[in-house]
């Protein structure tokens, strides 16, 4: 069998509904989740009573993505601007975080649950350099499948 070639981290696509599509994202962090751990005692009437660990609640990690900020990313601030306004129940949206080898061919995929946008925020600004404006959101959500 030969051996596979580890595959890149930089290339990658993102969609959250109609919410976000077609931005350039930058960074995505907290594709993770954790089970919280429950000591459970078992009183044996003795000092040494033994401790069953047990799976607690499960806990997703939020989602950060850094994008360029373009006249098309408007949506993602409008996204927020509906949590705020109507709650997160009618702006929950499914997404996708797609990650592409060179050629452009998806090599991994993830999709999102019943995500929301809770922050936003707009770049930083400074006269003395020649960044990129990059935009920051955070989504919170119900859960994180690989898929591919």
């Amino acid at each position: 069998m030969a051996a596979e070639d580890p595959q890149v981290a930089f290339r990658f696509e993102v969609e959250f509904g109609d919410w976000m599509k077609d931005i350039v994202a930058y960074q995505i962090e907290g594709m993770g989740y954790s089970v919280e751990v429950i000591d459970n005692r078992f009183t044996a009437g003795t000092m040494e009573s033994p401790v069953q660990k047990l799976a607690g609640r499960l806990n997703w990690q939020d989602l950060i993505i850094r994008y360029m900020a373009t006249s098309g990313t408007i949506s993602v601030w409008n996204w927020r601007k509906e949590v705020n306004d109507n709650g997160p129940a009618g702006a929950r949206a499914n997404g996708s975080i797609k990650a592409l080898n060179r050629a452009g061919d998806v090599i991994a995929q993830w999709d999102v649950e019943d995500a929301w946008a809770a922050e936003v925020s707009g770049p930083d600004m400074d006269t003395s350099v020649s960044d990129i404006m990059i935009e920051q959101v955070k989504i919170v959500h119900g859960g994180i499948t690989r898929v591919a």
